[in-house]
C-alpha cells in the first residue's frame, strides 16, 4: 500500500472512537433503517484486538443495541465497522440470524436493499508498476488509488445520465470508493435486475464488485468509521470535490491523532 498508509494501533482505534467518531456522519445513510443493523470486525485481518474479545475473531459481531453505537465502538475498538443495506420488517431478527447476505432476498423479513457500487484500487490493473499478484487489500499503489477515483467519477456520471438517479452519494471507503443510491424507488429492485446491471457495468470496463451491486453482500462500511487497515476515515466526499480529493494527504480522512503528512 502507499507509504502514507498504515495499520493503526489498538490504542489509536480506541482514541478515534472516543474522541472523533460521530454517528451523525452516517445518518443520511442509515435513517432508512429502524433501527440500523451494525456489524463489526474485531481484528480479523490485522490480528490487533482487545484480548477480552478474542472469541469474536474470524467472524463478524452484530451489535444488539444500535442506539448505543458510539459506546459500543469505544468498548470493542473494532478494526472495521459496517451497516446492513437491507430494509427489513424487523431488524432485530437480522442481528441473530445465522444465514447472511446471499439468503436475505428469499427471507420473509426482507423488504428491499439500498443500491451501491464498490470500486477498489486493487481491482484495477496498474501498468506503471508491478502489482502484487495476490490482489490483496494491501497490494494497491498510488496509481491504482488515483485510477479508482477517476473510475468512480466516470461511473457516477454514467449512472446519473443513464439511470436518472437523483440522490447519489460518494463515500471514500478508506481504500476505494462507494457510490450509494439513496433513491427510495430503487430499494425494491429485484436481484436479477441488480445482477444484470452489475454485469453490464463490468463489461463496460468499470471495476466494480458485482457481489455488492447485485445484493449478494448486504454489508458496507459505515461513513464516519475508521478503516483499521489503512488508517483512514470512511468519509462522504461531494462529487464537486472529488477530482481534487487526495486520500493520502487530505485532512478530511486522516485521523486527528495522526499529524497530516506533507507532499
Amino acid at each position: 500500500m502507499p507509504k502514507n498508509m498504515r495499520i493503526p494501533s489498538l490504542k489509536e482505534r480506541i482514541w478515534f472512537y472516543a474522541h472523533s467518531f460521530s454517528k451523525d456522519e452516517s445518518k443520511d445513510f442509515t435513517n432508512t433503517y429502524n433501527p440500523p443493523v451494525y456489524a463489526i470486525d474485531i481484528g480479523n485481518e490485522s490480528s490487533i484486538y482487545k484480548p477480552a474479545f478474542k472469541k469474536y475473531i474470524n467472524k463478524l459481531l452484530y451489535l444488539s443495541t444500535p442506539e448505543n453505537i458510539t459506546q459500543k465502538l469505544i468498548k470493542y475498538a473494532p478494526e472495521d465497522v459496517y451497516y446492513s443495506r437491507n430494509i427489513t420488517k424487523d431488524p432485530s431478527l437480522c442481528r441473530t440470524c445465522k444465514k447472511r447476505s446471499i439468503s436475505c432476498p428469499a427471507c420473509p423479513n426482507f423488504k428491499g436493499q439500498e443500491m451501491a457500487f464498490d470500486i477498489d484500487p486493487e481491482n484495477i490493473e496498474c501498468k506503471k508498476c508491478r502489482p502484487d499478484k495476490n490482489n490483496s487489500i494491501y497490494s494497491f499503489c498510488t496509481h491504482q488509488l488515483e485510477d479508482s477515483k477517476s473510475k468512480t467519477i466516470q461511473l457516477y456520471e454514467h449512472l446519473k445520465k443513464q439511470k436518472n438517479y437523483t440522490d447519489m452519494r460518494i463515500v471514500y471507503s478508506g481504500r476505494g470508493y462507494h457510490i450509494h443510491i439513496l433513491d427510495r424507488d430503487t430499494y425494491t429492485t429485484p436481484v436479477k435486475d441488480r445482477k444484470k446491471l452489475a454485469d453490464e457495468l463490468k463489461k463496460k470496463g468499470y471495476p466494480i464488485d458485482t457481489w455488492v451491486t447485485s445484493g449478494r453482500i448486504d454489508l458496507i462500511r459505515l461513513p464516519g468509521s475508521l478503516h483499521g487497515l489503512v488508517n483512514r476515515i470512511v468519509k462522504e466526499i461531494p462529487i464537486k470535490e472529488l477530482d481534487r480529493f487526495d486520500p493520502l494527504y487530505s485532512k478530511k480522512v486522516i485521523p486527528d491523532y495522526e499529524k497530516a503528512p506533507t507532499h
